[in-house]
């Protein structure tokens, strides 16, 4: 070849290398691994700054490369603008294009979640809000608080405010908010500057991150289901457990066990609490319809399942039940049947099967939703010298709970003895003994637990706790689903016979007194019960006494090295860039 062309040939490859390597950005390679997080180092509009004019787009520098898939999902800016915003990356700086032009004397926040990552993969340390306005001055509200989560979440919860006025409705829980922040590892949250009004407030988990509440994802909402934001208070709220799901429950088929009894399931749990769903049924010919009496409507312990029992008889036609609560109405049709129900129940299942605690709850499981005669259900010992009362749970049911009436006593074997007759399904037919030589009685027997493995009491408690009528104490042994209850005194609780074990404490108000924690609901809206799990673990001893145990109720969210004033709060370090 040509020394001259083959020189030529080489000059071009050379540059076109360079060119591709110019057009490729990437940090320096080499040296140790860097894992130190990315810092904001300026920003235009600067932090805080107010009568800022025309805007076409804003300014964040970093102090390192910021990786280009990681920007546009990270950052936010509200009140929300009515086209998207377009995010870039321009090695150390992230470019906000506008797409209008910013409302006169509001004050916006730019939200840059801990998605962000430099392209050493090293994700931003905490959200970062910045805050400017294009009045004469910010918006000056604020409102902070922390979510009280039992368990762990799988990313940091957001925050979302949203302004109530006379056209809110429940569907706007799953717009843009109209404020976004994101809380820090220990659930705490802060939001300053925030136009004066009254909000809704949430947090959900977004693990789409997209800002927005999906349903069904965990939500947390406080007591109050409206707060109101002044320039004069800085409310503080605690976020509780509540339910998204706004979704109508609905009764895909029904299916006829009998000439009188009908089975159905809800798609999902029904809340009972907020409806009581009406029924109708009638025959589904056009020449005439008929309607069929209902005798009672029995809905099962899983707010799912229920079943009609019926004054008339059903017939071998076509039938539709028709179901009505709140604003839905719809309707189900199903085949009737000629067959009555003559198959005798049985006791399939008894819990505990062997050892219970002093205060058992006695599990009876049938192979169907029986009506058990709740009079002469009581416990007797083998020296038939104790004698406990036992309490039905619910009326109807597949699987009974019955309670004691007292504490029973230690190292004894108790017999519940079960007549026949006192137990009968829906249609009539009587409990199967499954013993053809006693076939007029069920027994079930077990043994309470071992005085040696008890702990005679265990009091404690946090001084700092008004006293509170409503608040009940619960104490959970590790590796058990069993639960013990106390009411509170003083801020304190006192248990009394507990299994010798290790376990946590927690407490909650029970505000509607059914000696139960309930959650909330978004919709038709239910204000959550307070639920406080502590974090210590503490131990019920074997044949002790143990009194005044302290226990951390003061400090309802976890200690942090960095407080959230620190990383929320107009940082004065960050600058300002033309």
């Amino acid at each position: 070849m040509n020394p001259v062309i083959s020189f030529f040939l080489r000059f071009l490859l050379l540059c076109t290398l360079l060119i591709v390597s110019c057009a490729h950005q990437s940090a320096p390679g080499g040296g140790p691994e860097d894992l130190t997080p990315p810092v904001i180092i300026s920003t235009y509009p600067a932090q805080g700054q107010t009568a800022v004019g025309e805007l076409k787009t804003i300014h964040i520098d970093f102090s390192k490369w910021i990786a280009p898939a990681s920007a546009p999902r990270s950052v936010s800016i509200y009140p929300p603008l009515s086209e998207n915003i377009r995010v870039n990356t321009n090695r150390q700086r992230l470019e906000i294009a506008l797409p209008e032009p910013l409302k006169d004397s509001t004050t916006y926040h730019v939200v840059i979640n801990n998605t962000l990552r430099c392209i050493r993969g090293n994700n931003l340390s905490n959200a970062y809000n910045l805050i400017f306005s294009t009045g004469a001055q910010l918006d000056s509200a604020t409102v902070s608080g922390c979510i009280i989560e039992p368990n762990v979440w799988g990313t940091f919860p957001k925050i979302g405010l949203f302004r109530v006025n006379e056209e809110w409705h429940d569907s706007l829980f799953f717009s843009a908010p109209d404020y976004l922040t994101q809380a820090d590892s220990a659930g705490r949250f802060s939001l300053s500057h925030l136009q004066s009004g009254s909000y809704r407030l949430l947090a959900f988990e977004d693990r789409n991150n997209t800002g927005r509440l999906i349903p069904e994802q965990k939500t947390y909402a406080p007591v109050d289901s409206i707060i109101y934001l002044s320039n004069d208070t800085q409310p503080y709220h605690l976020l509780f457990p509540v339910s998204s799901d706004t979704a109508s429950a609905q009764i895909p088929s029904v299916t006829a066990l009998s000439t009188s009894i009908i089975q159905g399931a809800w798609n999902r749990p029904f809340n009972t609490q907020s409806y009581q769903p009406s029924f109708k049924i009638q025959t589904a010919t056009d020449s005439s319809i008929e309607e069929i009496a209902i005798e009672s409507v029995y809905m099962m312990q899983d707010k799912k399942n229920f079943i009609i029992k019926l004054k008339d008889s059903l017939t071998n036609a076509a039938y539709q039940l028709t179901y009505s609560y709140g604003q839905v109405e719809d309707s189900v049709r199903f085949n009737g049947v000629t067959r009555p129900d003559t198959v005798n129940p049985v006791l399939q299942r008894t819990a505990p099967q062997e050892q219970a605690d002093l205060s058992p709850a006695l599990s009876l499981t049938f192979s169907k939703p029986v009506r058990i005669e709740p009079s002469g259900l009581t416990l007797i010992d083998s020296t038939l010298e104790d004698t406990v009362g036992l309490k039905l749970l619910y009326d109807v049911a597949r699987t009974h709970e019955l309670t004691t009436t007292r504490n029973l006593k230690p190292s004894a074997e108790y017999t519940l003895t079960l007549p026949v007759s006192s137990v009968r399904d829906l249609s009539g037919n009587l409990l199967d003994s499954g013993d053809e030589e006693n076939d007029s009685t069920v027994i079930v027997t077990f043994n309470s637990i071992h005085s040696d493995s008890i702990a005679f009491k265990m009091h404690g408690g946090s001084p700092c706790l008004d006293p509170d009528s409503n608040r009940i104490w619960i104490y959970s042994p590790l590796n058990s689903s069993q639960k013990y209850y106390s009411a509170d005194s003083a801020g304190f609780f006192s248990f009394d016979s507990l299994p010798a074990s290790r376990g946590t404490i927690s407490f909650f108000i029970d505000n509607n007194d059914n000696s139960k924690h309930d959650a909330g609901k978004l919709s038709p809206w239910r204000a959550p019960e307070p639920l406080f799990e502590l974090r210590d673990t503490i131990e019920a001893r074997a044949r002790w006494e143990v009194e005044n145990i302290p226990v951390d109720a003061c400090t309802v969210c976890p200690p942090e090295e960095v407080p959230i004033e620190q990383f929320m709060k107009i940082e004065d370090d960050v600058e300002s860039v033309d």
